[in-house]
Formats: structure tokens, C-alpha cells, sequence
């Protein structure tokens, strides 16, 4: 029984490991396969929809901006707070029972 040395790529690959049958060095090899996929499908601006989970897409942000006073003397700095002009964001579907999706 494989037991996971980290959170997240690791643990899926223990789960893989132990239930599946898979050898762990497979089994890490086919989720750095499967997250490549995603990141590369993300690169291109397509959603990502994951079955139980949602979907990933892309955001476009605005940048924040902030006024800071400066030292004595100085003028005030106008700083931007997030510099990431995109993000990942996971859109959770639910479905209700007596729903046709």
C-alpha cells in the first residue's frame, strides 16, 4: 500500500496505486499527463469541465490600484495590487433532482 508523501498530484496518485492497481510511477505519470492536458486546454482559452466537479475557466481581472503616501517630502505612489491580469475560476454546476441535464 502506497501512502502519499505530499497533498494534491500525490494523492491522486496513491489513490490510483492502490485501487486501480497501477504502479505509483505510472500512476504519477498519468496525472501530470491529465494536468498537462487541462493547462494546455486552459492556455487556449477553451472551459474545462471536470464530471462532479464544475468547470475551469478563464477570467480576465482589472487591476486594483491603490494610492499609498510616500515618506516625508515625497508624493503619494500609486501601486497596483494584483498584477495577474487572468485567473483559473471553477464554476460548480448543480443539478437538481427532476432536471433534464
Amino acid at each position: 500500500m502506497v501512502k502519499p508523501r505530499f497533498n494534491g498530484k500525490d494523492t491522486i496518485a496513491c489513490y490510483l496505486a492502490n485501487k486501480e492497481g497501477y504502479t505509483y510511477e505510472k500512476a504519477l505519470n498519468l496525472v501530470n499527463q491529465v494536468i498537462s492536458i487541462i493547462k494546455s486546454s486552459l492556455i487556449e482559452g477553451k472551459n474545462v469541465e471536470i464530471e462532479g466537479l464544475g468547470i475551469l475557466k478563464i477570467m480576465s481581472r482589472e487591476p486594483k490600484r491603490a494610492i499609498r503616501r510616500g515618506l516625508r517630502r515625497i508624493k503619494p505612489t500609486i501601486l497596483t495590487l494584483n498584477k495577474q491580469k487572468k485567473t483559473i475560476k471553477l464554476k460548480k454546476h448543480i443539478f437538481w433532482e427532476g432536471t433534464d441535464c
